[in-house]
């Protein structure tokens, strides 16, 4: 999954404990590419984690927008001592995300503080959009 990512020297600190979450939900994670203004990954959600009518249940997205935001904000931060930390986060979901779909989840500086990330579906179409609010300590 996310190994790749992890043996970068500003997030191997952080490997166990997010690969023990990814791993527990079980996504399917792959196509990671990351550049000094951009991450994106394609992502493909388990059956186990649906919640109304086979759709994947809000906070799980919640969850991997929040996650992409704190690995993006860790690779662009230039203070490698310090920890980024969700301040606020804000979710539009537009459609419903189901597990018979590969999605592309695409991470990018909307300002020093704020990361924006959105969902998309193999056609393009937003699935869902998140702020993510970042502080340092």
């Amino acid at each position: 999954m996310f190994e790749k990512l992890f043996m970068m020297p500003k997030l191997a600190k952080y490997a166990a404990g997010s690969k023990k979450w990814l791993d527990l939900f079980d996504f399917d994670v792959r196509n990671i590419t990351t550049s000094s203004d951009t991450i994106s990954c394609t992502i493909s959600f388990p059956e186990k984690l649906t919640g109304n009518e086979g759709i994947i249940h809000g906070g799980i997205t919640c969850f991997v927008i929040d996650s992409i935001a704190g690995i993006f904000a860790m690779i662009s931060h230039n203070n490698s001592s310090q920890k980024a930390l969700t301040k606020n986060i804000s979710v539009s979901y537009l459609r419903p995300i189901t597990p018979d779909i590969v999605y592309t989840i695409t991470a990018t500086k909307s300002s020093d503080s704020e990361i924006k990330v959105i969902i998309t579906d193999t056609e393009g179409k937003e699935m869902s959009v998140g702020i993510v609010e970042i502080v340092f300590k």
